[in-house]
This record gives C-alpha cells, structure tokens and sequence, in this order.
C-alpha cells in the first residue's frame, strides 16, 4: 500500500486533475478467459499479504473521494481504456497510470500512458504519446497491438505465433511493416 500511495500522491501532486478513477481487477474470469481457457494461466496468483491490502485501499481512496470502479468480465485495464476513450472523446487531456505496458496502445495526442518504475532514487515515470511509442518501439499504439499478438506475452500466457517460431525472418518482417 505504501508504494501505491508513493504514486497516487505523485501523480496528485504533478497532474493537479480534474477528475480520478481508480480501477481494480475483479477476482473473476474475464471475457478473455472465456475465449481463451489457458489465459494467465502460469500468473502466480496475488499474494496474499497485498490481497489483504486491496479493501483497505479502497477505504481510503473512498475517504479521499476518489472514485473507484470494476466489472466483473472485465480487467482493470479494460475499465481504464473505455475512460480514456471517452475522456478524450468529450475533449479531455487523458492520463492513464499503469505499469503494464500493454496500454500503449490507449496512447494518442491526447491519452498520455505513463508508467511508474519505482527505482532506490524514487518512484520515476514514463511518460507516452502516441509519438513516444513510434519513437520508442517503432510502432504505433494500433500496430503495438498486433506487435503483442505476433511476439506472445509471457506475462498473459499467450503464446508466439507459430510461424515466428519457425522463422525468426518473418518476425522482423512481419513485426516493421506498416
């Protein structure tokens, strides 16, 4: 809890907004699990001394009257995309804090994915623009998703596409054409 304090008055501090959510994973089955059974299947589960700490969050940013939210079927992750999507639909410059990188692909001109890493010097966050992804991963957010889907994810479970396995040449080919 104190580490996701640490952020949470971080980003406060520098954001000054307008508006907050914070989203939680719901410990259920998502629509992802329902499409593809071994989804997260090797993720060890939540340990059990921060799993504890989740009500106690939630009663403070209650407290601080931040709004929190979760869906069952749903990951936290996919909460914040549909907010950021309509943020930016109704005119807004959109933040989205997360440390999972699989949210680049919000990014826009105006959703900003930023991502904590907690380093001995303090918590330090980078920050991503649509612009940002090309630059750093030669992609765009769009293509940053089919980049995903080609090269597996470990951390999901989902596996590599099996004519990348075969042949290393079609993944740089596949993975730099636009």
């Amino acid at each position: 809890m104190y580490g996701f304090l640490n952020i949470l008055f971080k980003i406060l501090e520098e954001e000054q907004p307008d508006y907050l959510t914070v989203a939680f994973d719901v410990h259920a089955p998502t629509f992802r699990h329902k499409m593809y059974e071994a989804y997260k299947g090797t993720r060890k589960p939540m340990d059990d001394a921060l799993r504890q700490q989740v009500p106690l969050m939630k009663e403070m940013l209650a407290a601080m009257g931040v709004c929190t939210i979760e869906m069952e079927g749903y990951e936290a992750d996919d909460l914040l995309g549909t907010l950021a999507g309509m943020g930016e639909r109704a005119g807004m410059e959109v933040s989205v804090v997360s440390g999972d990188r699989d949210l680049l692909q919000l990014a826009t001109d105006h959703v900003r994915i930023r991502i904590p890493k907690t380093k001995r010097t303090g918590t330090e966050i980078e920050d991503y623009l649509a612009a940002d992804v090309k630059e750093r991963y030669q992609v765009t957010p769009k293509e940053f998703i089919d980049v995903k889907a080609l090269m597996g994810d470990t951390a999901d479970n989902i596996p590599v596409c099996r004519e990348l396995e075969k042949n290393s040449d079609c993944a740089d080919r596949t993975v730099w054409m636009h």
